[in-house]
């Protein structure tokens, strides 16, 4: 059973061990499922098989790659139906 302790510990090490036995043995198999806006993923760890589920959402957003002021003229110009 998971408790204070245990989740505690799993959040220190960035979920990279069971919080159920607390291996830190990287024989921890998951499979990703996205539903809406949340994403889920379902752990296993192969030492003890236990199983957990770990939740993830959208925390910000970085730019990586910004369009220039032309790009953006070009979008609003072809939005408004004419051809470029």
């Amino acid at each position: 059973m998971l408790n204070a302790e245990a989740i505690k510990r799993f959040f220190e090490h960035d979920g990279f061990f069971c919080p159920f036995c607390q291996s830190e043995n990287n024989d921890i198999g998951c499979d990703s499922d996205e539903i809406d806006t949340e994403r889920k993923r379902t752990m296993e760890c192969y030492e003890c098989g236990a199983k957990w589920v770990e939740l993830f959402e959208l925390s910000g957003i970085h730019s990586v790659l910004a369009p220039t002021d032309s790009e953006i003229g070009r979008i609003e110009f072809e939005r408004k139906g004419y051809d470029v």
